[in-house]
């Protein structure tokens, strides 16, 4: 017979041949010859066999029996128990317990795993079957047992056991995610580095990897992976964000730059095959190692925003000597502005009687090409408009020189939040106009006072009102702004909101960095936002941002109170 182990019904039926010679039934010549057909089967049956009665004596036993026992002749373990064989004191009696039950309980057990010491002392491991033996009134005569050596197999099973765990436990300090895929690219193995995305390894394996891939991505996995199909090698690495358990909507990269600091992998793969011959060559699946590398892209982006600040840096120190010299070839025109404007101002005064005469006797005439009678009122405010202009243009150097020198001056006044919002939205009324159609503006009653600079104020607040300006898509959005007074925190607030395009999340965090503008093209030169950051910190305040992309930003202008206001 081969190797293979006896089925139940061959035990079965060996049974009762040795029930049949043990009652008798066969009779004379038949029953010699069924005696010597059925030993000369048992004797070269490949398992371990015996038989006890009822007082668990050995009645009979194979060769192969009697060598485990430590004798050569099966005849000499007829009349024996277990304690008088070569076994241990434990396994005698574990055996003797284990027949008697048997016998006691009429109940066959199979495949029982079995320790055992061999005669030279080293640990052995045996699968035994133990069936109750009946004579033909159905009672319980004895057992009949077989079992053969496992002890190589369960050493391999062992073996492979602790090379399992090993490879588990080297695996479980690899902090790279290693893989394997079936040909269809469902997942055979994955190793539970893939927890720190919120998955568990049991939970991915049997799925395929394109479930878990961004939609927007497939078509490049669907693409490199019959790349490994086909045998083809690819130089660079698999490219394709996934999509993390927790944040279903928020993809993780492999490989894939994003701006929102998602995780980020590199991912390495290589097909496998069942021969290295072309002819015979058969796709088996995918095999490789995933890397996170978010921190060093992050590094990267970091180094990168390192040198732009420096680039910046170098810059301002340009601007500096830049604005030094800009700002005397500004002051010498815009100071002859300065003092002519209100010479002609005084000059159109004293020439006002003279003009109002001639037009009392002569009636109406053209000045500049409009009828006197109207020019005579809006001249004035012209002289007024040139005087102002000019005081802005000075004022703008001198915050531009203040900013170079990141110095703080000029900020004694108590100052009106609410004076210098309308001032700021009387300058860019025009702007306003064609900006948005619904503006909405709430002034707080009692607001207290700031102490600062007018004009730097001011100067911070149009520059936030022209940003929201610019960000909306049409006049069809509004933009809201109200003033408001944070008694717990002792602070005079501006929010100024608007409905339009808002801020990316990328963008937020680098909104008020000089220079980093994301409207160079329209002429954004980027130190707007970066110097009202400026003047916000020479006052003790700060600007806030909230924005969601696509539905608007809130910008808050925060101020301390001034001493006594606040205490009032």
């Amino acid at each position: 017979m081969s190797g293979r182990k006896p089925t139940y019904r061959e035990l079965k039926q060996r049974v009762e041949e040795l029930e049949g010679i043990i009652e008798g039934r066969l009779p004379g010549q038949e029953l010699r010859q069924s005696r010597e057909m059925l030993e000369m089967v048992l004797e070269n049956f490949p398992q371990r066999i015996f038989y006890k009665d009822l007082s668990g004596v050995y009645r009979w036993c194979n060769k192969l029996f009697a060598r485990d026992a430590g004798v050569e002749d099966p005849e000499k373990i007829i009349g024996k128990t277990d304690h008088e064989l070569a076994w241990t004191k434990d396994e005698a009696d574990f055996l003797t317990e284990t027949d008697r039950r048997i016998m006691e309980t009429d109940t066959p057990e199979y495949r029982n795993l079995e320790p055992r010491q061999r005669k030279d002392g080293e640990p052995a491991w045996f699968e035994i079957n133990r069936i109750p033996l009946h004579n033909l009134q159905g009672e319980v005569v004895g057992v009949l047992g077989t079992y053969q050596d496992v002890t190589e197999r369960e050493q391999m099973e062992l073996a492979l056991w602790e090379s399992e765990q090993r490879l588990e436990s080297i695996l479980s300090t690899v902090p790279d995610i290693i893989y394997r895929l079936d040909a269809k690219g469902k997942v055979v193995f994955i190793s539970d580095a893939v927890r720190k995305f919120g998955y568990t390894a049991e939970e991915l394996v049997g799925k395929s990897l394109l479930d878990i891939i961004h939609p927007d991505d497939k078509e490049k996995a669907v693409f490199r992976i019959n790349e490994r199909r086909t045998g083809i090698r690819s130089a660079q690495s698999l490219e394709v964000r996934l999509l993390t358990k927790e944040q279903d909507s928020v993809p993780f990269q492999l490989s894939f730059r994003n701006v929102d600091q998602e995780p980020v992998m590199l991912i390495s793969a290589e097909g496998i095959y069942d021969s290295d011959k072309p002819e015979r060559k058969r796709f088996l699946g995918t095999q490789g190692i995933a890397r996170d590398i978010t921190e060093r892209i992050q590094a990267e982006e970091e180094k990168e925003h390192r040198n732009q600040q420096l680039l910046q840096a170098d810059k301002m120190i340009s601007l500096g000597v830049l604005v030094a010299g800009v700002a005397h070839e500004i002051n010498n025109p815009n100071n002859f502005i300065m003092m002519n404007a209100p010479i002609l101002q005084r000059a159109w005064e004293n020439i006002g009687p003279v003009l109002e005469e001639y037009y009392r006797e002569n009636g109406d005439f053209i000045v500049a090409g409009v009828a006197y009678s109207a020019m005579r009122d809006r001249i004035p405010e012209l002289f007024n408009g040139i005087s102002e202009g000019a005081g802005r243009i000075k004022n703008i150097v001198q915050n531009l020189k203040d900013y170079a020198r990141q110095e703080s001056r000029g900020l004694t006044e108590d100052v009106d939040v609410n004076a210098v919002l309308k001032s700021a939205l009387t300058l860019l009324s025009n702007l306003l106009r064609k900006s948005t159609g619904s503006l909405s503006v709430k002034y707080a009653d009692r607001l207290p006072r700031v102490r600062g600079n007018f004009q730097r104020i001011e100067q911070v607040l149009m520059n936030v009102i022209q940003n929201a300006c610019q960000a909306l898509p049409d006049p069809g959005r509004s933009i809201a702004i109200r003033t408001r007074y944070d008694p717990e925190n002792r602070r005079v607030i501006v929010n100024v909101r608007d409905e339009g395009v808002g801020i990316p999340k990328k963008d937020l965090k680098r909104i008020l960095d000089p220079f980093y503008t994301t409207k160079r093209d329209s002429g954004g030169t980027g130190l707007g936002l970066s110097v009202s950051a400026g003047i916000m910190e020479d006052h003790g305040g700060k600007l806030e941002f909230s924005s969601s992309p696509g539905k608007g930003t809130v910008v808050s202008v925060i101020l301390p109170a001034a001493p006594q206001a606040a205490g009032s």
